[in-house]
């Protein structure tokens, strides 16, 4: 009974948004598609404001996923109970809606490019506009494009060019957000990317790395790390993850050197501050998840001075955490190195063997611990599951 509902479901998604059959007086497809332009433009708009809908309210994010699931279902048919492959027939239908897919992918990047050009023609007293653009419809259009994109990545990849023009706009969160999670599957598909996309994606990842808030941390730095795998570019990396390093090594000197008593609040150095304290700690954590330091031939350099050697920058940074993660420390502080470290056991498991990490665990899950701690190491080891 569960398939046969899925099926339904899925039948009404196909028909309402992807069927091309029907919808125009001519079976004759128009060259650029199988839908008139008129009508796929209208589709793509509604297609956006169906994601929008989705996506607003406390269970956006479930609602958008389940979007996305029928997406891919339509475009990857296969039986629900065994995985094999269906009939002819609907490998027939998965292909016509492909097709409309495609033409849908187009309109919705043509309604990106032309939101870009025109911007400037718009009034800028709303906050929700940045040169004159309208931030959430940009969002709400990349969200669209980000559901074909998990569902199918070579249905966007040639525009990939278009869609990274759109990191410049670091104050649109959802946009940016979107368009990092999208680069990964796209780049993992393009055999040859051109140099000026990569120095493209290089510069702004690179910038925003160090600006964005903390939540797009984790789309932003593998979305880098990916682009880094693409160039062999490894030097910009090292250079990356040796700022956040040894900003790490400054604070903890800095609190060796002040003992802050417990409870109160740390006094920093002008030049120092808590916020990018964390981003330096997840950053580090983040760098050494999505990318493997330990088989570049260099370690991380200051100068001419090594910071750490080659093939042991992992190791080097999971000290420093575990030193950051001492309970004598400021809590917030604690729970961010617990953080970090989750983050590199995920490439690194074997971390998880060695005694600071064993005893890291052991403080963190006793009675007496704090509930957060608690929560953050179960997260971590849900990490490796």
């Amino acid at each position: 009974e569960e398939d046969e509902v899925h099926k339904l479901v899925l039948n009404t998604f196909h028909e309402l948004w992807f069927d091309s059959d029907g919808r125009r007086e001519s079976k004759k497809e128009d060259k650029k598609g199988p839908l008139p332009a008129d009508e796929a433009r209208a589709r793509a708009k509604m297609l956006v404001g169906v994601v929008a809908r989705a996506s607003s309210g406390g269970s956006g994010a479930q609602r958008c996923e389940w979007l996305g699931n029928l997406l891919q279902r339509m475009l990857n048919p296969h039986d629900g109970k065994s995985g094999v492959t269906v009939s002819a027939e609907k490998l027939k239908e998965s292909a016509k809606a492909e097709r409309v897919c495609v033409q849908l992918v187009s309109q919705l990047t043509q309604i990106l490019l032309e939101e870009h050009e025109g911007g400037d023609d718009k009034s800028k007293d709303d906050p929700s506009k940045d040169d004159g653009l309208n931030l959430e419809s940009m969002g709400q259009t990349l969200h669209a494009l980000q559901l074909f994109c998990t569902a199918k990545p070579s249905l966007v990849v040639n525009h990939i060019d278009t869609i990274a023009h759109f990191l410049k706009h670091e104050q649109a969160l959802k946009a940016v957000r979107h368009v990092c999670e999208m680069l990964p599957m796209l780049l993992r598909i393009l055999d040859h990317p051109k140099k000026s996309l990569l120095m493209t994606l290089e510069t702004y990842l690179a910038a925003l790395v160090f600006r964005v808030q903390e939540t797009l941390l984790q789309a932003a730095i593998p979305a880098l790390c990916m682009t880094i795998k693409s160039s062999g570019n490894k030097v910009l990396l090292i250079n990356i993850l040796t700022k956040f390093y040894q900003y790490l090594v400054r604070f903890l000197k800095h609190l060796r050197e002040s003992d802050p008593e417990p409870g109160k609040p740390l006094k920093l150095p002008a030049n120092m501050t808590l916020g990018h304290v964390y981003r330096s700690i997840l950053s580090c954590g983040l760098l050494c998840q999505h990318y493997d330091f330990d088989v570049i031939d260099t370690g991380l350099m200051d100068g001419e001075n090594v910071v750490l050697p080659a093939g042991k920058v992992t190791e080097g940074v999971h000290k420093l955490l575990v030193h950051l993660a001492k309970p004598s420390l400021p809590q917030q502080v604690v729970l961010y190195a617990y953080k970090g470290i989750g983050q590199m056991t995920v490439r690194k498991p074997e971390l998880l063997v060695m005694d600071t990490s064993r005893d890291l665990i052991i403080r963190a899950l006793q009675p007496k611990a704090a509930a957060q701690l608690k929560r953050q190491t179960l997260a971590n080891l849900r990490l490796l599951l």
